[in-house]
């Protein structure tokens, strides 16, 4: 977590703030849908000399496929790029979401494709649903 205007010197932040603005889209066939959701960043870089600013785009596309009202699946690729400082990754993965009584299970897995992305990610959540409707949580489901 960064916090804008906290003290550099004690670690909780870096002086600067980062400004953020984009959009999400999506297209739905049946019981797939497509999404894309581009961001475009002006993060503060601290960590020079001269610090700078570094421009750059946020991105992740994929498809989500809804196997039943209550098992969901998606691929993807997510990323940054366009960075001046060496910030650019890109990963793809996939992962399973099952709606079970009142919880939602996730697990996800993913490949870093350049260097400094890293070798492999593992994601697994667990969400419970609360209120007074009792239906599947997904946004998928009909």
């Amino acid at each position: 977590m960064k916090v804008p205007n906290a003290d550099e010197g004690k670690e909780f932040g870096t002086d600067m703030t980062d400004f953020f603005a984009g959009g999400l889209f999506a297209k739905r066939w049946g019981n797939l849908t497509l999404l894309l959701n581009a961001d475009f960043a002006i993060l503060g870089n601290p960590r020079t000399a001269d610090p700078r600013q570094d421009d750059v785009l946020f991105f992740k596309a994929g498809s989500v496929y809804s196997f039943s009202p209550a098992v969901v699946a998606c691929l993807g690729a997510e990323g940054i790029g366009f960075s001046r400082y060496g910030n650019d990754r890109l990963f793809a993965g996939g992962g399973i979401s099952w709606v079970w009584r009142k919880m939602i299970l996730d697990a996800g897995v993913a490949a870093g494709l350049t260097e400094a992305s890293g070798d492999f990610q593992v994601r697994a959540g667990l969400s419970f649903l609360f209120g007074a409707e009792r239906k599947p949580a997904t946004l998928l489901s009909r």
